[in-house]
């Protein structure tokens, strides 16, 4: 039985949410048949956990950039540590230090999360130039209309929308898989040890 170290185990907890999160895409692949897809609510849970994925994705690799942060004596400017940690610190009327969740719009964060983990990882940076990626900032926007409808037509989801979604989930698997080559030859490293 192989024992593993407290990073070990730090990852392998990270690396299960997102192991799970990608079955999530495989759950996606059964229903893209002309069967389901003629169902507005299979539609739109597409849409829907097309971003489960990639929000997760978000979050895991801003847990894998912590713990290779704190592992490596590598370092980041405290700028980017708040916004990593999703914190706002101020300060209260009695002089003392408050810390405060902050979130950010979906776009500016994912670019800035994958920005850092090529940073931080030595890796390409994500080709945000491309035709998948205007369409993955349409998407987001159709997602939040379907999340949050204030009409009936936000309900609606279309054929061509989810030809669009598989578009943003090629270049979401794409990017993930060249940033994710520098990741995978240190955590390799880490599992040697």
């Amino acid at each position: 039985m192989r024992v593993y170290n407290e990073l070990q185990l730090r990852i392998n907890k990270i690396l299960l949410l997102w192991g799970t999160t990608m079955e999530e895409l495989e759950g996606i692949n059964q229903f893209m048949t002309k069967e389901y897809l003629e169902s507005p609510f299979i539609r739109r849970l597409i849409i829907r956990n097309t971003f489960v994925i990639i929000e997760t994705y978000l979050y895991v690799t801003k847990e894998i950039i912590k713990i290779k942060i704190e592992n490596s004596g590598d370092s980041l400017d405290w700028q980017k540590l708040a916004l990593l940690n999703e914190k706002r610190v101020d300060i209260n009327r009695k002089g003392q230090i408050e810390t405060k969740d902050q979130f950010h719009s979906f776009i500016p964060s994912l670019r800035f999360t994958l920005n850092l983990f090529a940073e931080v990882f030595d890796a390409e940076s994500p080709d945000y130039s491309t035709h998948q990626f205007e369409k993955l900032i349409k998407q987001s926007k159709r997602r939040n209309q379907i999340t949050h409808p204030k009409a009936k037509e936000d309900l609606l989801v279309s054929m061509d929308e989810i030809m669009e979604n598989t578009d943003v989930l090629q270049w979401f698997m794409t990017t993930h898989s060249k940033i994710n080559q520098k990741f995978q030859e240190w955590i390799k490293i880490i599992y040697k040890e």
